[in-house]
């Protein structure tokens, strides 16, 4: 769960989404991140995962909730090649 943990602290610091409502089931879309709040993320990624977030895949749609998006970078992180649909 590391890198839910590292989202999960992400999202707090950089909203003001309740700590008891956020799980990995949180959708991106009720987070509402804004833009400056995916590059904080995708920096924090680079630097702690040596993993970049495509924005392409993001607004695909498939990456709807924290799950999904913990999923992602494990399989990024694992060298999975992941197309955009």
């Amino acid at each position: 769960m590391e890198i839910y943990d590292f989202l999960k602290d992400a999202v707090l610091s950089l909203t003001d989404f309740d700590e008891d409502d956020l799980s990995l089931d949180s959708t991106l879309e009720d987070i509402a991140l804004d833009s400056l709040d995916y590059v904080e993320i995708q920096v924090g990624l680079k630097k702690n995962f040596s993993v970049e977030l495509d924005g392409d895949h993001l607004a695909s749609g498939k990456i709807r909730s924290l799950r999904d998006l913990c999923d992602y970078i494990e399989q990024v992180r694992n060298g999975a090649d992941i197309a955009v649909a």
